[in-house]
């Protein structure tokens, strides 16, 4: 999938969206995009299409650190796990 344009809204797991604003940043695995999310600005990791090797595996480990919760404050942490969108899929964190 191509950048993520902005307006576009992406479902989370908790039933929030993530309306994407501005593109940050991209890297290896992915683009960063700073995002409206249930009115919060956030920003929203979103990994390229085939740049992790088992992404359902790994989805699933992204969720179940999210139902966890950071170790300390300190942690940039995952706060939500986006639906899949064309085949990828991101998280949600502080921007």
């Amino acid at each position: 999938m191509a950048e993520l344009a902005p307006g576009v809204r992406i479902k989370t797991m908790t039933g929030n969206e993530a309306r994407i604003i501005k593109l940050l940043g991209s890297g290896g695995q992915g683009d960063v995009y700073q995002v409206d999310y249930a009115g919060r600005q956030m920003a929203l990791k979103w990994y390229k299409r085939n740049a992790i090797p088992e992404p359902q595996l790994f989805a699933e480990n992204l969720r179940s650190n999210i139902l966890a919760g950071a170790p300390t404050p300190e942690f940039l942490w995952p706060l939500d796990l986006t639906q899949a969108m064309d085949g990828t899929f991101g998280y949600i964190m502080e921007l």
